[in-house]
C-alpha cells in the first residue's frame, strides 16, 4: 500500500518501530488540541497521520499552518518573489536551528520540526515562550 508515493512497508519493516509504537509515542507526547505545522503538512503530512497513525492524529485540532501559505502572503505584503522569501526564511530557520540543537542533523524529524517554528517565528516576528527556555535534544 502507498499512501503519498510512500510505500508503507517500508515504513513499518522489522528495522524500524512498529507504527503502532510510534503512534502510541507519539500520542502521549502531543498535546490534545495541537496544531500541525509545516509545508504543505495539510495535504501530505496529516493524510499519512490520518491514515496510519489515529491516535495521534486525534491529538491534533483539524486546523493546520501550512508555511507555504505564510510565505506566499509575506512575499505578496513585501512585494518579493514566493521563492526569494521562502529560501531566505528556510536558509536562516536552518542556520538558527542549528545553532539551537546542534546535534541534529538537516531532515532528522525533530531538526524539521524546529525548522518550522524558527520560520514562523522568523516570517511573524513572534516568538513562542519555549524560545526563551531552551531546550533537550
Amino acid at each position: 500500500m502507498r499512501v503519498n508515493r510512500m510505500v508503507i512497508a517500508d515504513l513499518d519493516s522489522s528495522e524500524r518501530f512498529p507504527l503502532e509504537t510510534v503512534d502510541s509515542c507519539l500520542a502521549q507526547f502531543i498535546e490534545k488540541g495541537a496544531v500541525a505545522l509545516g509545508l504543505n503538512v495539510a495535504t501530505f503530512d496529516m493524510n499519512f497521520i490520518a491514515a496510519f497513525l489515529p491516535l495521534t492524529a486525534a491529538q491534533f485540532t483539524w486546523r493546520s499552518i501550512d508555511l507555504n501559505a505564510v510565505y506566499f502572503a509575506k512575499a505578496v505584503e513585501i512585494g518579493r518573489n514566493f521563492w526569494d522569501v521562502k529560501n531566505l526564511s528556510d536558509k536562516s530557520a536552518e542556520r538558527q536551528v542549528a545553532e539551537f540543537v546542534p546535534s541534529l542533523e538537516k531532515h532528522h524529524a525533530l531538526f524539521d520540526a524546529y525548522l518550522n517554528c524558527f520560520a514562523l517565528a522568523g516570517i511573524t516576528g513572534v516568538d513562542p515562550a519555549w524560545f526563551k527556555d531552551g531546550v533537550e535534544s
